[in-house]
């Protein structure tokens, strides 16, 4: 996890309002649950835990829909959204009808990019 506050991907006032977000809208476990089923569907799920530093249980937890994430670990949920090429709002609450096949992230310079791949036919 991060090592320190300048570590964080969103900082103190991005976290509180991102968390009255979506206590507006209320998280749903059904989407999430989903996403992670069509998107994680073969992949080495202790793999990707290990990549995006997320505790493997917790993961695994989220795929078989075990457990919800929660505000404590909202920036594990940050990254896990980054690697599946979407945003938190489209992880929890809109349809992710984007057809994306895969995508490859990558930081260059202190840079991050990110490649997605796109069925549009």
């Amino acid at each position: 996890m991060a090592s320190n506050k300048s570590d964080l991907l969103f900082d103190q006032s991005e976290t509180i309002e991102l968390k009255n977000k979506l206590r507006r809208l209320g998280i749903m476990s059904e989407n999430f649950h989903k996403i992670l089923k069509e998107r994680l569907e073969g992949e080495n799920l202790s793999a990707i835990s290990k990549q995006l530093d997320i505790p493997n249980s917790l993961l695994h937890d989220w795929h078989s829909a075990k457990r919800l994430p929660s505000m404590k670990n909202i920036e594990a949920v940050k990254r896990l959204a980054d690697y599946l090429g979407l945003t938190l709002e489209e992880l929890f609450i809109e349809d992710t009808s984007k057809n994306i096949i895969t995508s490859l992230s990558f930081k260059d310079e202190d840079k991050e990019y990110r490649i997605l791949i796109e069925r549009i036919k």
